[in-house]
């Protein structure tokens, strides 16, 4: 009963180990995502000259307001702002313009074009939205096509908006929040650099180890073990008595390994039989 109830605590320990391994590996993806996300923005806002401590928390703010409006992860916007900034959309336009983006996004035009899209439409270039949107080909003046856009966009955002009460999209938001918990707790791991540095630790481990079987494989010994295995498969293949070697130097071996795994059975069963009768 004792041992049986230590294997179980074993089980145990085991399984709460795996488990607090995998919620780690979660939190370390989901902070990743966001750490990325918000990296690129800071860097594109400072390769721009913008005053990075003074925006970013702003921005970060609309990210998580389009989020509690559509659905949309916080940190799919931030990175949609980074791009926006980086094809050349001011920073006081980039919230407006995330929000074109997602309203494109939501008609099914791909992400790609609906970033360029927006980005020439905030300087007054429509053309690449006219096959996206229709009614532009028919628009004479510049104040017609820009109408026809924000008309467009407005019912693209609510749409995306509309849709937060489908089952779908609500399990979308849903899943959203739990990335952001998620993205909090990996956030709190990393505030020592506890995580990163136990993810570039273990980085190092999986080098040093990689370099331990590329020395070894140009060992002499991996090198012998090699040319082994090449003369009996050239042995092998010749016929006659060198084949006839071969076989019966494995059929040698194979009823020596044979009588060692019956001896190591009988050894257990005695072992087993012993045990169950001080029981």
């Amino acid at each position: 009963w004792v041992t049986g109830l230590g294997r179980r605590m074993a089980y145990a320990f085991l399984g709460a180990g795996a488990g607090l391994a995998g919620l780690v590996a979660l939190t370390a993806r989901a902070y990743a995502k966001q750490e990325r996300a918000e990296k690129s923005l800071a860097s594109a806002l400072a390769s721009h000259g913008e005053n990075v401590d003074a925006l970013l928390p702003k921005l970060k703010a609309a990210a998580a307001a389009i989020q509690d409006q559509t659905g949309v992860g916080d940190e799919q916007t931030l990175q949609t702002m980074a791009s926006l900034k980086m094809l050349g959309v001011q920073t006081d336009a980039l919230e407006q313009a995330a929000k074109a983006t997602i309203a494109l996004k939501s008609a099914n035009i791909e992400e790609k074009t609906a970033l360029r899209g927006v980005a020439n439409a905030t300087k007054g270039n429509f053309e690449m939205l006219r096959e996206a949107i229709p009614a532009l080909r028919q628009a004479t003046t510049e104040a017609q096509k820009a109408a026809i856009v924000n008309d467009f966009l407005t019912k693209g955002y609510q749409q995306q908006r509309d849709m937060l009460g489908t089952t779908g999209t609500a399990w979308q938001a849903l899943r959203g929040r739990v990335t952001d918990v998620l993205e909090e707790f990996g956030r709190a791991i990393n505030k020592s650099d506890a995580l990163s540095g136990l993810l570039n630790r273990a980085g190092d481990a999986v080098k040093r180890f990689g370099e331990r079987i590329t020395n070894y494989i140009e060992s002499e010994r991996f090198k012998q073990i090699q040319e082994s295995i090449t003369g009996i498969i050239q042995a092998i293949g010749e016929g006659g008595d060198s084949r006839r070697e071969v076989f019966a130097a494995f059929g040698e071996a194979l009823k020596a390994a044979f009588a060692l795994a019956a001896h190591e059975a009988v050894s257990v069963l005695k072992k087993a039989a012993s045990s169950i009768g001080e029981s």
